[in-house]
Protein backbone atom coordinates (compact mmCIF):
# COMPACT_ATOMS: atom_id res chain seq x y z
CA UNK A 1 0.00 0.00 0.00
CA UNK A 2 1.11 3.45 -1.24
CA UNK A 3 1.05 6.11 1.55
CA UNK A 4 1.43 9.88 1.60
CA UNK A 5 5.05 10.20 1.98
CA UNK A 6 5.80 8.00 -0.84
CA UNK A 7 3.60 10.03 -2.88
CA UNK A 8 4.98 13.33 -1.75
CA UNK A 9 8.62 11.60 -2.13
CA UNK A 10 6.98 10.61 -5.72
CA UNK A 11 6.45 14.14 -6.69
CA UNK A 12 8.92 16.10 -4.87
CA UNK A 13 11.63 14.34 -6.89
CA UNK A 14 9.43 14.25 -10.68
CA UNK A 15 9.75 18.06 -9.96
CA UNK A 16 13.04 17.84 -8.59
CA UNK A 17 13.99 16.28 -11.98
CA UNK A 18 12.06 18.08 -14.20
CA UNK A 19 13.67 21.34 -12.85
CA UNK A 20 16.85 20.29 -13.92
CA UNK A 21 15.93 19.22 -16.93
CA UNK A 22 15.14 22.78 -18.59
CA UNK A 23 17.40 25.08 -20.26
CA UNK A 24 18.73 27.68 -17.97
CA UNK A 25 17.41 31.03 -19.81
CA UNK A 26 16.44 34.08 -17.56
CA UNK A 27 16.38 37.51 -18.66
CA UNK A 28 19.36 39.44 -17.49
CA UNK A 29 18.98 43.58 -16.67
CA UNK A 30 19.41 45.57 -19.70
CA UNK A 31 20.66 48.90 -17.77
CA UNK A 32 24.26 48.32 -17.46
CA UNK A 33 24.63 46.58 -20.84
CA UNK A 34 25.89 48.76 -23.98
CA UNK A 35 27.00 47.94 -27.50
CA UNK A 36 29.51 50.04 -28.59
CA UNK A 37 30.73 49.17 -32.37
CA UNK A 38 33.99 50.60 -34.61
CA UNK A 39 34.15 53.35 -31.10
CA UNK A 40 30.16 54.19 -31.70
CA UNK A 41 27.73 53.80 -29.12
CA UNK A 42 24.58 51.10 -30.90
CA UNK A 43 22.36 51.25 -27.69
CA UNK A 44 22.69 51.79 -24.15
CA UNK A 45 20.58 49.33 -23.11
CA UNK A 46 20.85 46.04 -24.79
CA UNK A 47 18.63 43.26 -24.29
CA UNK A 48 20.18 40.04 -23.31
CA UNK A 49 19.54 36.36 -21.76
CA UNK A 50 21.90 33.96 -20.18
CA UNK A 51 21.59 30.37 -21.57
CA UNK A 52 24.13 27.96 -19.42
CA UNK A 53 26.15 30.88 -18.33
CA UNK A 54 26.59 32.74 -21.85
CA UNK A 55 25.30 35.41 -22.91
CA UNK A 56 23.03 36.22 -26.04
CA UNK A 57 21.78 39.51 -28.16
CA UNK A 58 18.95 39.65 -30.56
CA UNK A 59 20.35 38.97 -34.09
CA UNK A 60 18.93 41.72 -35.59
CA UNK A 61 20.65 44.04 -33.06
CA UNK A 62 24.13 43.10 -34.06
CA UNK A 63 23.72 42.14 -38.05
CA UNK A 64 22.30 45.94 -38.31
CA UNK A 65 25.44 46.87 -36.03
CA UNK A 66 27.90 44.93 -37.88
CA UNK A 67 25.90 45.47 -41.73
CA UNK A 68 24.95 41.81 -42.14
CA UNK A 69 22.30 40.47 -44.00
CA UNK A 70 19.69 38.52 -42.01
CA UNK A 71 17.40 36.07 -43.48
CA UNK A 72 14.73 34.00 -41.69
CA UNK A 73 13.57 30.29 -43.81
CA UNK A 74 10.60 29.60 -41.88
CA UNK A 75 10.41 26.21 -43.78
CA UNK A 76 13.65 24.64 -41.74
CA UNK A 77 13.36 27.46 -39.33
CA UNK A 78 17.06 28.30 -40.27
CA UNK A 79 18.24 32.19 -39.57
CA UNK A 80 20.88 32.85 -42.61
CA UNK A 81 23.41 36.00 -41.92
CA UNK A 82 25.10 36.90 -44.57
CA UNK A 83 28.78 39.25 -45.27
CA UNK A 84 31.41 39.20 -47.63
CA UNK A 85 29.98 36.66 -49.60
CA UNK A 86 30.06 34.08 -46.40
CA UNK A 87 27.28 33.00 -45.35
CA UNK A 88 26.14 31.44 -41.50
CA UNK A 89 23.11 29.33 -40.98
CA UNK A 90 21.98 28.92 -37.58
CA UNK A 91 18.78 27.08 -36.10
CA UNK A 92 17.75 28.14 -32.81
CA UNK A 93 18.40 24.99 -30.04
CA UNK A 94 20.96 23.86 -33.10
CA UNK A 95 24.64 23.05 -31.10
CA UNK A 96 26.35 23.64 -34.37
CA UNK A 97 26.09 26.41 -36.88
CA UNK A 98 26.86 25.72 -41.59
CA UNK A 99 29.73 28.21 -42.62
CA UNK A 100 29.27 28.47 -46.50
CA UNK A 101 30.93 30.71 -48.92
CA UNK A 102 33.69 31.92 -51.19
CA UNK A 103 36.51 30.98 -48.50
CA UNK A 104 34.63 28.27 -46.44
CA UNK A 105 32.66 25.16 -47.86
CA UNK A 106 30.33 23.41 -46.01
CA UNK A 107 31.98 23.79 -42.58
CA UNK A 108 30.45 22.57 -39.46
CA UNK A 109 31.29 24.73 -36.72
CA UNK A 110 30.07 24.13 -32.79
CA UNK A 111 28.74 26.57 -31.05
CA UNK A 112 29.56 26.69 -26.94
CA UNK A 113 25.73 27.97 -26.58
CA UNK A 114 22.79 27.15 -28.99
CA UNK A 115 20.69 29.95 -30.77
CA UNK A 116 17.84 30.66 -28.87
CA UNK A 117 14.30 31.99 -29.90
CA UNK A 118 12.49 34.33 -27.27
CA UNK A 119 8.85 36.57 -27.88
CA UNK A 120 9.55 36.14 -32.00
CA UNK A 121 13.40 36.90 -31.60
CA UNK A 122 16.15 35.02 -32.56
CA UNK A 123 19.17 35.34 -29.53
CA UNK A 124 22.55 34.15 -30.86
CA UNK A 125 25.79 34.75 -28.83
CA UNK A 126 27.40 37.31 -30.55
CA UNK A 127 31.49 36.62 -30.06
CA UNK A 128 30.32 33.37 -32.19
CA UNK A 129 28.31 35.38 -34.75
CA UNK A 130 31.27 38.63 -34.19
CA UNK A 131 34.10 36.39 -34.67
CA UNK A 132 33.25 34.44 -37.57
CA UNK A 133 32.59 37.19 -40.07
CA UNK A 134 36.52 38.35 -38.59
CA UNK A 135 35.45 41.13 -35.67
CA UNK A 136 36.96 41.50 -32.34
CA UNK A 137 34.77 41.28 -29.30
CA UNK A 138 35.46 42.16 -26.17
CA UNK A 139 33.45 42.87 -23.09
CA UNK A 140 34.28 45.13 -20.07
CA UNK A 141 32.29 46.28 -17.27
CA UNK A 142 28.84 46.03 -18.87
CA UNK A 143 30.19 46.81 -22.25
CA UNK A 144 30.68 44.94 -25.23
CA UNK A 145 33.14 46.35 -27.62
CA UNK A 146 33.53 44.98 -30.99
CA UNK A 147 36.05 46.48 -33.21
CA UNK A 148 37.20 45.68 -36.70
CA UNK A 149 40.84 43.92 -37.28
CA UNK A 150 41.47 45.97 -40.08
CA UNK A 151 43.02 49.39 -40.17
CA UNK A 152 41.06 52.25 -41.69
CA UNK A 153 43.32 52.37 -44.82
CA UNK A 154 42.36 48.29 -45.25
CA UNK A 155 38.35 49.05 -44.65
CA UNK A 156 39.15 52.18 -46.95
CA UNK A 157 40.60 49.47 -49.43
CA UNK A 158 38.50 47.06 -48.85
CA UNK A 159 35.14 49.07 -49.16
CA UNK A 160 36.71 51.05 -52.68
CA UNK A 161 37.48 48.01 -54.26
CA UNK A 162 41.21 49.17 -55.29
CA UNK A 163 42.93 46.24 -54.06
Amino acid sequence: MINKWSILLFVVTIYFVLSISQPNVHAESTSTTKLIVAGETVTEQLTTITYNGRTLIPLRTVSEALNVQVKWNSKTSTVIVQKWGEQLSIKPNAHQAKLQGRVYHDVILDLQSPAQLKDGSVYVPLRFIAQTFGYEVNWDNGEIRINSPLSEEERERLYRGSL
